[in-house]
């Protein structure tokens, strides 16, 4: 049977129906499980178009926080083998708490972030990268060259030889993407909003306690959310 999509990520998200992720629905304006636009957006006081301009990149993801990127599957290999295998994996895996998530400025994008206890998160996400990397098809030239081209360490180099992405195992840092690359301007106007509007979401314990299969449709289109594996289910 064909894939269904050109490319799949394992990602954390919210679950559906929780605070945060309606908070997603409504900043981006898309529903990733119902692959629909959202007409009621949140501005947070803000111009719709302004809030349109700094969500819209971001906003073809969802919610998120990227576990394992988007991959091409690999000759042979189907979309229903990976998802079995992601739920084998999720099954002896053990959820995962971290400090309360913290909006930060990361590289000029504003990102919400897990603010301290990450040695086990950080394993978590290796070990899904690690385990499902046999799907994986080896990047193609062109997608090659456009990460090498970015600003990498020689490490990050070697990340992107060997897994096809530079930013994992040491340099992960897991972040939910609010808004695209802003400049200081527009940064000082969005930053304190987005503190308030988030206010009771970073007061909590941080928990992954499952990850997301999402599907790449192609052509620019938003990525669709295909299932959800609970962690340690096994």
């Amino acid at each position: 049977m064909p894939s269904s999509f050109t490319r799949y990520a394992i990602y954390y998200a919210p679950a559906y129906g929780s605070p945060l992720a309606e908070f997603g629905r409504r900043w981006f304006g898309y529903d990733p499980k119902a692959g629909t636009s959202i007409d009621q957006r949140i501005t947070i006081g803000l111009d719709d178009a302004f809030v349109f301009d700094v969500t819209s990149q971001p906003a073809r993801y969802g919610l998120h926080a990227t576990l394992k990127p988007p991959i091409q599957l690999a000759i042979g290999r189907t979309e229903e083998q990976l998802a079995a295998a992601t739920a084998r994996l999720a099954r002896r895996l053990e959820l995962v708490t971290t400090g309360p998530l913290e909006v930060v400025n990361l590289d000029g994008f504003l990102a919400l972030c897990p603010s301290i206890d990450l040695t086990a998160l950080n394993a978590l996400a290796a070990e899904i990268v690690e385990q499902l990397d046999p799907f994986r098809a080896p990047p193609g030239a062109a997608e090659r060259q456009r990460r090498v081209t970015a600003n990498l360490s020689p490490r990050q180099r070697e990340l992107l030889e060997a897994w096809g992405y530079p930013f994992l195992l040491d340099q992960f840092r897991l972040h939910i993407t609010l808004t695209r690359r802003l400049d200081d301007g527009e940064r000082e106007r969005l930053l304190p909003r987005l503190k308030d509007e988030l206010a009771e979401h970073c007061t909590q314990t941080f928990v992954v306690d499952s990850i997301c299969l999402y599907g790449d449709p192609g052509e620019s289109r938003p990525f669709r959310y295909i299932h959800r594996f609970p962690l340690g289910a096994g």
